[in-house]
């Protein structure tokens, strides 16, 4: 590969908001309040339109002021690059990039690296021709997966204002941009330095028909078909702690019956994969551990049953759809255990086994303490040293009862 070559995005067209039009016989640039999409392919009239131009025109009179798009990287900083620049006015080359800091200088030497506080504080940058210069990489339509359109600027707001919304949108989408459906739109303002006149700047936000919540959502669900994490099937299993009997395994709470006739507990879920240690630490392992059977059990053998969220604490949307999805998806599995329902004369033994049968679990992850690996074990052996615990404690009621 050649040394020093500068390497960009594949471009396919141009974004741009302004056109070049003929005053006393020059050719001057001027600004426009609308997008228009060109191709790399200028003629004497100037940039021929690319044909998504067109297309995303409803009527070929109508002013482009919004533009779906998406971008090609996750990080902002390759989305949109933005420096100082002056470039010679002759042949069009760069002739100093800086960023504010320092510069890249082209001199008779060769190129070096100097001071560059800013534009007003270099000489080289005397008369203006020193400018902020920002290309944003986009993509419009489904044609071409890995070309881009580029908007090229070099104004300060539509610089300023893409930086902030790429950091932003960045955040909130957990770091995954090139999975978010976004729009780039075209606003107006006025200013004191601009008299009043109206001036047009770019912004990118979030589609218009999809919220931040759901777009996060949105993307969030993409990126998991794009890195195959659904491509291992999550297993769920009961949470035991190894030493202990009883329901009350991995800080789940255990309800003593005050009124010597009842009592209720908690059976905790977890979900594992096949894989390398802790692999059951994903997002739909997590929404696992958050859901359990609440049991209801009386001395005078009554038992009810219900999966429930568990010990569920503060969670975004997109935690809270993902264990509904769960929740939903486990109730279509163990439909044929009437949960929440209230069955007479049978004992927690029964009822529990009854219960996972229908929900497909075969056995227990065994936590073993902290640093240690986690051991299975059948799911019949946790619900029996469940059930006689909890069959001590419903015996200890009916003698306080009889006492």
């Amino acid at each position: 590969m050649l040394k020093g070559l500068a390497l960009t995005p594949p471009a396919i067209g141009r974004i741009a908001i302004g056109k070049v039009v003929e005053k006393n016989g020059k050719r001057l640039p001027e600004k426009d309040d609308s997008f228009t999409i060109t191709s790399q392919v200028q003629n004497k009239d100037g940039w021929v339109n690319h044909p998504i131009n067109e297309t995303l025109r409803k009527d070929p009179n109508a002013k482009l002021r919004a533009i779906a798009v998406r971008l090609l990287f996750d990080d902002p900083d390759l989305n949109l690059r933005a420096n100082y620049s002056l470039f010679d006015r002759q042949t069009g080359r760069p002739m100093c990039v800086g960023n504010g800091d320092t510069c890249r200088r082209s001199l008779a030497a060769g190129v070096q690296t100097l001071p560059y506080p800013s534009p007003e504080a270099c000489e080289l940058a005397k008369g203006g021709f020193c400018k902020p210069y920002g290309r944003l990489n986009v993509r419009i339509g489904q044609d071409d997966e890995l070309g881009s359109f580029v908007f090229r600027t070099t104004g300060f707001n539509s610089i300023r204002t893409l930086a902030v919304r790429l950091s932003y949108l960045s955040a909130v989408s957990g770091g995954h941009l090139s999975t978010l459906p976004l729009e780039l739109r075209l606003r107006g303002k006025s200013t004191t330095q601009s008299h009043r006149a109206p001036i047009y700047y770019v912004d990118l936000t979030v589609a218009r028909w999809i919220g931040h919540h759901l777009a996060a959502i949105d993307q969030h669900e993409l990126q998991k078909e794009l890195t195959m994490k659904k491509s291992a099937k999550t297993e769920i299993v009961i949470a035991a702690w190894a030493g202990r009997t009883g329901p009350a395994y991995w800080g789940d709470r255990e309800y003593s019956g005050y009124d010597n006739q009842s009592s209720a507990f908690w059976v905790s879920f977890r979900g594992a994969q096949p894989g390398e240690r802790h692999l059951y630490l994903n997002d739909d392992c997590r929404a696992v551990g958050d859901i359990g059977l609440y049991v209801y059990v009386t001395v005078d053998g009554t038992v009810s049953i219900d999966l429930r969220l568990h010990d569920a604490g503060s969670m975004t949307l997109l935690e809270s759809v993902q264990r509904i999805k769960v929740l939903k998806r486990m109730f279509a599995k163990g439909k044929a255990y009437p949960f929440g329902n209230y069955e007479r004369e049978t004992n927690v033994h029964n009822e529990l086994t009854k219960a996972v049968d229908a929900l497909g679990i075969k056995r227990a992850m065994v936590y073993h303490g902290v640093n240690e690996p986690e051991t299975f074990e059948l799911v019949g052996i946790v619900l029996k040293r469940i059930s006689d615990c909890v069959d001590e404690r419903l015996n200890r009621m009916k003698l306080r009862q009889a006492a």
